[in-house]
């Protein structure tokens, strides 16, 4: 599948075995997901004035 050939490349990248690498990704997404609010859902800024 491609997800898991990019974790393969993601590791290599790293020079990490991919167990070590999927724990680095998921801790990237995971300092990403804090630092974009934290939230599942963002809201979407809707422009009332064009209308």
């Amino acid at each position: 599948m491609k997800i898991t050939q990019e974790v393969r490349d993601f590791a290599k990248q790293q020079g990490v075995a991919e167990e070590q690498g999927i724990a680095a990704g998921m801790q990237a997404k995971a300092e990403e997901f804090n630092r974009t609010g934290g939230e599942f859902y963002i809201p979407i800024a809707s422009d009332t004035t064009a209308r």
